[in-house]
């Protein structure tokens, strides 16, 4: 007795035309997508470096600025010594440069690695500026940052705002601002987690070019 049923289709049906083309409108826009994504980061990325590094030397100290600047810090702590034993906060104003020091003083920068200031703006903000080499070669690239900060500082507090960020000449939107913010974030709490002297530091205002800290004295 022999199988009279209707035979089992061995492939699927062809798509109609219209729904081909679909398909394959479908595929190219993906395709386009993708490479638009591609050479848009690849636009970011060359615009992110620069054929030179920002235009400052890191910081060195000039002789004898060191000790002066111990100095300074040591002799306003000295009526609060005297008088209350260390326990009155004290207040200190710094420049421009002596803020520096007291940031980068210590970190190593040299222009074949890396370094970084800050400049005082008008109202509350810093502008800080940060250059690092990106590539070496015949026409060697850089990495140049600039980011307009916010900076809350006091007991157990090291925080940093950022209100705008470039690097090279891209300017940064929210998503790539708050990834910058983020490293600046660990880069400024690792500051402070070494340095005693921003540890003792209870608040910070900065006005007419200067930054004033309220300062607790060593022992206080």
């Amino acid at each position: 007795m022999s199988d009279t049923g209707s035979p089992v289709p061995t492939s699927e049906p062809a798509a109609p035309p219209r729904r081909r083309r679909c398909c394959l409108w479908a595929a190219a826009g993906g395709a386009l997508l993708v490479l638009a994504f591609a050479g848009y980061g690849v636009y970011a990325y060359r615009a992110m470096l620069s054929p030179a590094p920002l235009e400052f030397s890191p910081f060195r100290y000039r002789p004898l600025e060191r000790s002066l600047l111990t100095a300074k810090f040591e002799f306003l702590e000295l009526p609060s010594r005297l008088l209350t034993g260390g326990d009155a906060p004290v207040e200190l104003v710094l420049n421009e440069r002596e803020l520096n020091a007291l940031l980068f003083g210590d970190a190593g920068h040299s222009e074949a690695t890396e370094k970084a200031r800050v400049l005082i703006q008008p109202g509350d903000r810093l502008l800080f500026e940060y250059s690092r080499p990106a590539e070496e070669g015949a026409s060697p690239r850089y990495l140049n940052v600039r980011a307009l900060l916010g900076v809350a500082l006091g007991p157990g507090v090291a925080r940093i705002e950022l209100h705008e960020a470039s690097i090279g000449s891209y300017s940064l939107g929210p998503f790539a601002r708050s990834l910058v913010a983020r490293r600046l974030q660990e880069a400024f709490a690792e500051q402070y987690r070494k340095d005693a002297r921003l540890r003792r530091v209870r608040a910070l205002s900065i006005e007419s070019g200067r930054v004033r800290l309220t300062y607790q004295p060593e022992g206080g």
